[in-house]
């Protein structure tokens, strides 16, 4: 409840109160507050899938090293963006063009912090 007056319009709570808040509720929603690794692991599936469905519909896909021609196959686009979100960098394929590039970016900064906060969560729940 005080989260929720802290939040709301009548300027109840101080900024850092807002402040707490603000992180307590995107806790809550990514982790459970810290006990739930499953909630990670389904935010990591959604990016995954959010992003090879974006590299997929909104560019040209990616391309391959050797051939240099654009590939649009979902289940290689699937194994593009798993490769990218857990940072591995095979090398195999590339992004074609500049809003995969983009897509790839993110999807690699996101895919980082989204390990650290399960291992972050997975430590929290074996010192208990």
């Amino acid at each position: 409840m005080e989260r929720k007056r802290y939040l709301s319009d009548d300027g109840a709570g101080t900024e850092s109160q807002r402040k707490y808040a603000v992180l307590a509720t995107l806790t809550n929603v990514f982790t459970r507050y810290g006990d739930s690794p499953w909630r990670v692991v389904g935010w990591s599936g959604a990016v995954i899938v959010a992003s090879t469905i974006l590299l997929q519909v909104a560019t040209k896909g990616v391309k391959t090293c050797s051939e240099c021609e654009s590939v649009t196959d979902l289940s290689q686009l699937l194994y593009f963006s798993v490769v990218t979100f857990t940072t591995l960098g095979y090398g195999d394929y590339q992004p074609a063009g500049a809003w995969a590039q983009r897509i790839a970016g993110v999807e690699s900064l996101v895919g980082a912090l989204l390990v650290a906060l399960l291992v972050a969560v997975l430590g929290r729940r074996a010192t208990r």
